[in-house]
Parts: structure tokens; sequence; C-alpha cells
């Protein structure tokens, strides 16, 4: 779980640092730091000189395989299943470790060979269970946090940072236009019902992009 931490935290262009691992996992400083050192010791992770965490060849194949199972287990429940969209998240956290990598392949093609979760994000390591190369997000794309980003945008994914606010994915799915303003240290976004207000670090996990203008 810390290893896809890093590679969501990569994903959502913010730096892996061990304060997001102790968020996302709720556990304490000491413990975090304790897991990093085995990681670095196991030759899993490197530590930056701004203690920011670097995945080793090893360590991103261990992440990649991890976020894959993932996102495809929300695929499954969203899909096959009917899980209500909110819930998806935190029920695939634990069918992840459960989907063995003979089963995995099998369950791609039957999902359909997907390319994205429920919640847009690109699922990774495709060509890893036969697939074809995994997709790349959008360049154009930027996080709600930015302070350019204000008025009606659309949304294009809600990344695994903001995947745990119950109102945000009670309103909000990729493809939506919402409007965006700030409001001192948090973002205010309106969708289909009441303003929804999300911290920062909720924000920066949500990526949308300014709709074209028609052409005249």
């Amino acid at each position: 779980m810390s290893l896809r931490i890093i590679l969501e935290c990569e994903e959502d262009r913010v730096p892996a640092i061990g304060a997001r691992i102790s968020e996302r996992l709720d556990r304490s400083a000491p413990t975090v730091s304790r897991m990093v050192d085995r990681m670095v010791r196991d030759g899993l992770v490197q530590v930056d000189p701004r203690r920011r965490l670097l995945l080793s060849a090893r360590g991103r194949r261990i992440a990649t395989a991890v976020l894959r199972k993932h996102r495809l287990a929300e695929v499954m429940l969203v899909s096959e299943l009917g899980v209500p969209y909110e819930q998806a998240h935190a029920e695939a956290d634990r069918l992840q470790h459960a989907i063995g990598d003979r089963v995995e392949s099998h369950l791609f093609a039957r999902l359909g060979q997907p390319t994205h979760s429920p919640y847009g994000n690109p699922i990774p390591g495709l060509p890893g269970i036969g697939g074809p190369r995994s997709p790349r997000a959008s360049r154009a794309e930027v996080d709600l946090a930015a302070p350019a980003l204000i008025g009606c945008v659309l949304v294009t994914r809600i990344g695994e940072g903001a995947q745990s606010d119950a109102k945000l994915l009670g309103q909000v799915r990729p493809g939506d236009s919402v409007v965006v303003y700030r409001d001192l240290e948090q973002v205010v976004i309106t969708a289909q019902g009441p303003e929804i207000r999300l911290p920062m670090s909720v924000a920066r996990a949500v990526h949308a992009v300014k709709p074209r203008r028609p052409s005249r």
C-alpha cells in the first residue's frame, strides 16, 4: 500500500513524502518512518535530499501491480456488482489483495479490457496482463488547488487522495462540469447540489480542464 501511494502521488503530481503515506493509511509518523526505512533497506525506494520518496525499478513494478488490481476491482465493483460509486474505492482497497495474478488477466478480459477506473484514472501496467499500453493522464489537466483554475471547469478524474470524500463522490463524476472558486485555504465547488468545500489536500487530487470555447 505504501508503494502504491507513492505511485499515486506521482500521478497526482504531488511530492511523495512520509506525511502523505501517514495520512492515507492513518498511521503515526514513527510507524511510517519505520516502514520507509524498511523499503529503503529492501531496495524498493530511495529518499532524495528533500525527503521525497522515489520508487526503484522493483518498487515501481510492485506498486504498478497493486494499483492495477485496485482499479480493476473498482471497475468490477461498480459495473458488474452495482456497488455504489461512493463505496467502491474503499471496497477495492480490501479486494485488491485477494486478486491473484492468474485471475487478474481473466478479470481484465471479462470486464472488456478497461483502460480507466470509474473515477477516470488510467489503469497502469496493462501490458503485464495482455492489454494495450496504458493511457497517460492528459497534460492539459490541472488540479483544483491550482490558483489559475477557477470558474467553470470539466472534471477529468478524481484521484485516489480524494476518493474518501463521500460528499464529493455523491455529486461529482468524471465528465461533469462544475464551478470552482477559492475561499481562504479551501476550494469550493458547485455541482449538482449544495456547494462542496474541499481542503487543499483533497483538491490536489481532483483534476479538471477548462472547457473549450466553441469555434465561431
